[in-house]
């Protein structure tokens, strides 16, 4: 019976065991999705393992997650608030000026909104 308590979190458990399923949940998904974007055919259409997270997980997010919430929404959360504001800043260590230049308008509008969507998301 504890057990259950801990999996719907019971504020009288440790913080990280009631993160714990929602961050198993993001890990899935995140191994999920970069696998997903190793396959040949979909590097072929030239779709990254970052477009494949953001598509995909605006689609669980409105399909699956909301019969998990109650069992993942912690976790997520706080992956949510620090590990996606995490990625955001070491994504934005991979990119100069001098790369936004060489794609052009187009790379720095994706780029924007990338950055954009995320912070939005993020709140």
């Amino acid at each position: 019976m504890a057990s259950l308590f801990i999996i719907q979190g019971d504020k009288s458990t440790h913080p990280l065991l009631r993160k714990l399923p929602g961050l198993l949940f993001i890990a899935i998904m995140t191994a999920g999705f970069l696998q997903l974007a190793a396959l040949p055919s979909v590097a072929h259409m030239g779709l990254g393992s970052l477009t494949l997270a953001m598509v995909g997980g605006a689609f669980i997010g409105n399909t699956l997650y909301p019969r998990l919430q109650r069992y993942c929404d912690e976790g997520v959360n706080w992956s949510k608030h620090h590990l996606l504001r995490l990625g955001i800043v070491l994504y934005g260590f991979r990119l100069s000026l001098q790369h936004i230049a060489a794609l052009g308008i187009s790379g720095l509008v994706i780029d924007a909104d990338i950055h954009f969507s995320s912070c939005l998301l993020s709140r």
